[in-house]
């Protein structure tokens, strides 16, 4: 290998190497985020009950306002049929609309037999009703240790 051919791998590996670095850089950063919430999820418990203690409705500590407050939620319980009728029912029906998953209906797609293209084979209704873009990525995981 000559000296141009040499600077060339080496430049494609440094392109290599800087999606692996920033790969996990990234796993290192989801993890310790994911640590950080959960100790903020487990320290909420507290503070709620210091705020009933001082019986006060907010406080300020190192420059940040704390402040309880509650938030409701809702959700179809289960049923989510009965739930969509009794939204509508109840003059609701602007909150109900016919969806679907797109992770399921993916995933569904990425399973279907495949024509010499590449393209999926969709059943007759389906043909220019969905949107079928390909995604291209590189996938990264940590090498096996020999």
């Amino acid at each position: 290998m000559d000296d141009t051919e040499q600077q060339v791998a080496d430049q494609q590996r440094a392109t290599l190497g800087k999606l692996v670095t920033l790969t996990r850089d990234k796993r290192l950063i989801e993890a310790e985020l994911k640590e950080v919430k959960e100790k903020i999820k487990a320290s909420e418990e507290a503070v709620l009950s210091v705020f009933g203690q001082l019986g006060v409705s907010a406080v300020t500590v190192d420059g940040y306002t704390l402040s309880p407050h509650i938030q409701l939620w809702a959700g179809a319980g289960g049923d989510y049929p009965t739930a969509c009728a009794a939204l509508v029912e109840a003059g609701l029906g602007d909150f109900v609309q016919e969806r679907f998953n797109t992770s399921t209906v993916s995933s569904w797609v990425r399973e279907q037999p495949r024509t010499p293209d590449g393209q999926p084979i969709l059943p007759e209704a389906l043909k220019g009703k969905l949107l079928i873009t390909e995604k291209h990525k590189v996938g990264v995981v940590k090498a096996k240790q020999l």
